[in-house]
């Protein structure tokens, strides 16, 4: 409703109206008849709330400027506009004669016949602005829309009558906020916008508002454009929001969701940074890769993107070469967002049963080999402190039964050949000098499964950084299945082997560093890097060499 107020605000006095709406009409600002009507019809009570400070001296002329600070109105409201009225009618002042005489001349406002004259108060009841209130002509507009609590405007020409109470009518409007933000996707995983980080569009975004305090229960949704924008106008100041993303399958979010919004004030902005989920993969270096089947090793697009990462399933090592992956199926290899290799060297081809196996190598080993009769191994300095060096300076060692070998083993240049006529389990470090090149030698060679304990994982940091160093050095074979092993449904660390691993029915390469699919362990990690080690191929025994080549003829 309307309400006119003569207010005493420090030093003057100041004719105010109020006129509140909703912000939802159209049509700009709103005409004033008679004094002022009710914008688009949408009255709202006036409130004290609604006071402003007037801080200019007392108007003195029609035509003066008054700056005014407004500073306590509603954080849900807004002025927009106001309309102030121009050059008032003079109000003009009556006389009353009190006493007639005749003949008295006319030296008073009351004329011929008048002894007494007296002025009344003037009757300025029916003053209005030249033209009238009506007429746009004698209306000075301005937009409030970008003020500020505290903040100073000008209202220029008030409106003046000559008891010095101009009259401004203020436009107020329901404050409103919006919630808006973007969809990306975030190759790196740190939550942040970068420069190689692209937009996602179709992502589904849900704002919810609270039935109570803390239990929100309906919402609103929108999809971000092809742009990944989202935006949620119209929202009320000083209340509390929920925003939540829809989280787009083969994907995890990088950042807070969903995020709690207390007390909106002003529009609010709220990324969303989505990363590909990054599946478990393996790699290779200056290492040929032999497979019955086809090849996976899904490398994750934040390796592809990332400087630091190479996305080649084998990469070049010292010899200047990758290794060349042999497979045979009709199934393509998967590489993921990766490559086989910067050269591309990769051959599908068939295969022979192989004979070199447990039972092949075990009737080389020559005799007076040192026989281990415990099932497990728990002293690091075992294959130093027992059996005999031939020669050459291998050491032979055989196990019937089971083995586990839990201490960390570094044979330095040492050599040790060890079989087992059963299964072994790995679980702890075996390491030849330190994973530097040298005269030391270790083949292990069972008849049954290698399972490598989760714990044995590489030393200071993963391959393939510069300063990475292996958990397992030599060469490894198992008539079965050699598992790297791990701590599911924990995240594991990565097994780095400088050497062979073979498996002669498969290698189950079983880590995975993001288990959870929460954080960015397998994104340019690979779980299992396997390195090729020609000082170790170099020294194997002459026991351990095929020393009758097959020969085959092939047709042209």
């Amino acid at each position: 409703m309307n309400r006119d107020t003569n207010q005493t605000i420090l030093d003057g006095s100041f004719g105010i109206d109020y006129w509140l709406y909703d912000g939802s009409c159209y049509g700009g600002i709103p005409q004033y008849v008679n004094g002022a009507l009710a914008y688009c019809r949408q009255r709202q009570p006036w409130s004290p709330s609604f006071d402003y400070n007037i801080s200019s001296p007392v108007i003195s002329s029609p035509s003066q400027d008054r700056p005014f600070q407004l500073y306590n109105w509603p954080t849900s409201w807004r002025p927009v506009s106001y309309v102030n009225y121009q050059e008032w009618t003079s109000c003009t002042s009556t006389y009353e004669c009190t006493r007639s005489r005749a003949g008295v001349g006319s030296d008073n406002p009351c004329g011929d016949g008048c002894e007494e004259c007296l002025e009344r108060d003037p009757d300025c009841s029916s003053q209005r602005c030249v033209g009238g209130v009506n007429s746009n002509d004698h209306i000075r507009r301005g937009n409030l829309g970008n003020l500020q609590r505290g903040t100073y405007s000008t209202i220029t020409h008030i409106c003046n009558p000559v008891d010095s109470q101009p009259r401004v009518d203020i436009t107020w409007a329901r404050d409103t906020a919006s919630i808006q933000g973007i969809v990306f996707v975030d190759y790196n995983g740190d939550g942040i916008k970068n420069g190689d980080d692209s937009s996602y569009g179709g992502a589904r975004v849900y704002l919810y508002t609270p039935s109570t305090a803390a239990d929100y229960t309906t919402f609103d949704t929108t999809d971000a454009s092809a742009t990944n924008n989202y935006s949620f106008t119209d929202q009320t100041p000083n209340q509390s929001y929920k925003i939540s993303l829809d989280v787009p399958s083969g994907y995890r979010v990088t950042t807070t969701n969903p995020n709690i919004i207390n007390n909106l004030s002003g529009d609010q902005t709220v990324n969303f940074g989505i990363t590909p989920i990054a599946n478990a993969w393996f790699q290779t270096k200056d290492a040929d890769l032999f497979s019955l089947g086809s090849i996976i090793s899904r490398i994750p697009l934040q390796c592809q993107v990332d400087t630091g990462c190479d996305e080649s399933l084998s990469l070049i090592g010292s010899g200047g070469f990758p290794g060349v992956p042999i497979y045979n199926s009709s199934t393509a290899p998967n590489f993921g967002y990766g490559r086989v290799s910067s050269l591309g060297w990769m051959a599908n081809s068939g295969t022979t049963v192989v004979t070199q196996n447990y039972a092949y190598f075990a009737a080389r080993m020559p005799a007076g080999g040192y026989e281990v009769a415990d099932g497990a191994i728990a002293y690091s300095g075992y294959f130093s402190s027992n059996g005999t060096a031939d020669p050459r300076g291998y050491k032979w060692f055989k196990r019937e039964g089971d083995l586990t070998l839990d201490a960390n083993f570094n044979l330095n240049n040492g050599k040790a050949v060890l079989f087992v006529n059963g299964n072994v389990i790995i679980k702890q470090k075996i390491t030849i000098n330190g994973g530097g090149a040298a005269t030391g030698f270790f083949a292990l060679i069972a008849s049954g499964n290698i399972n490598i304990d989760p714990g044995v994982t590489y030393q200071a940091q993963p391959a393939p950084r510069n300063n990475a160093q292996p958990a397992l050095e030599g060469i490894f074979l198992a008539n079965g299945q050699i598992k790297t092993g791990t701590a599911n449904p924990s995240n594991d660390s990565q097994l780095y082997v400088r050497g062979v691993l073979a498996g002669l029915q498969s290698v189950a390469l079983e880590r995975n560093l993001d288990r959870a699919q929460t954080s960015t362990g397998n994104n340019t990690t690979p779980a299992e890097f396997v390195e090729y080690a020609p000082d170790i191929i170099l020294n194997l025994p002459p026991e351990l060499l095929r020393d009758n080549p097959i020969w085959e003829e092939v047709a042209p």
